[in-house]
């Protein structure tokens, strides 16, 4: 039975209690899933000091923190609920349990819809900022500059050249094209 009761006079309300409880459940849902995204596999990169190829550890790090603190505001709420139904006398009807275990379940997966999309707006300011700051070399590293420029919604048609592809992907970043290769490695005298 659900309302066990603590002492004599405190009894454990089963509506709270019970959306404490689902509650309790997402955050564990939440924490579980943002545990370990790769980080084993870019901390390598780190140690070896070779270039990362992809950007599926960025990705991965901004979703473990945000399903994180999302699990954590689940966990306040558990907390909250279950402190108050052992400390609350409300009659609250009993149809609200499942109306609200649903209610919570529904917010859980549209703060996974906006998790993906707050994750691909910050991916898109971070490399931004990353790639103004550092130079990068987009020709030397083809696979990674295709997932940049699907990241800016810049897609690869296929009369683009390498040249022509690294223009646009410059021009949407806001960064200014590498000095040519023919003439060596410096600034040229022309601004762009």
């Amino acid at each position: 039975m659900l309302t066990p009761a603590l002492r004599e006079d405190v009894v454990v309300h089963p509506v709270l209690f019970g959306l404490g409880a689902c509650c309790l459940l997402l955050a564990g849902a939440f924490f579980w899933s943002a545990a370990g995204r790769d980080r084993a596999r870019f901390r390598t990169t780190l140690v070896l000091s070779t270039m990362a190829t992809s950007l599926r550890p960025l990705r991965g790090a901004l979703q473990s923190k945000v399903r994180a603190q999302v699990g954590a505001c689940f966990l306040m709420a558990a907390g909250l609920l279950g402190g108050l139904a052992v400390t609350v006398s409300w009659q609250l009807p009993a149809w609200l349990l499942p109306v609200g275990v649903g209610a919570l379940v529904g917010l859980s997966l549209l703060l996974l819809f906006l998790q993906n999309r707050y994750v691909e707006n910050a991916m898109r300011r971070y490399v931004q900022a990353h790639l103004r700051e550092f130079p990068f070399s987009f020709e030397d590293n083809l696979a990674l500059t295709r997932e940049i420029g699907d990241l800016f919604g810049i897609g690869g048609q296929t009369e683009d050249t390498v040249e022509s592809y690294v223009h646009k992907l410059r021009q949407r970043l806001g960064l200014k094209d590498s000095p040519s290769k023919l003439f060596g490695r410096r600034t040229p005298h022309y601004p762009v």
